[in-house]
């Protein structure tokens, strides 16, 4: 990832790079995936239009993804699993919100599910 992005984050030293995305892009990778970060306002847009995006949008869109994680180990019948993903689904039709606190939203749910049995807010 980009130091110049998220260099004060405390990430590892192994995860930050110096190097344009472009430059590792090209780079050997034994890896059966390599993840980039870019910004989308720098002029290397054009060139790495064939990689894969994997933005906000596409992560909040795995709502099966995150309601199989938020609820691994909690007590909830797969019928209140249905209420949240309705949930989430009706949600991201209505109001767009980061990405940030949509995943805020799945792990406060989480958290009121495991802490005081409450119901699908």
């Amino acid at each position: 990832m980009p130091r110049s992005l998220v260099g004060d984050y405390g990430l590892p030293e192994a995860f930050l790079t110096d190097e344009r995305t472009v430059h590792l892009r090209h780079s050997p990778c034994e890896l059966s995936a390599l993840l980039l970060a870019n910004t989308s306002d720098d002029d290397q847009a054009q060139s790495l239009g064939d990689i894969t995006s994997l933005g906000a949008q596409e992560l909040k869109s795995q709502i099966d993804l995150w309601i199989d994680c938020a609820a691994r180990d909690l007590p909830i019948s797969e019928n209140h699993l249905n209420y949240w993903r309705k949930a989430i689904e009706g949600l991201q039709k209505v109001i767009s919100r980061s990405l940030e606190q949509f995943a805020e939203y799945v792990v406060e749910t989480r958290s009121y599910i495991q802490a005081e049995g409450l119901p699908i807010p």
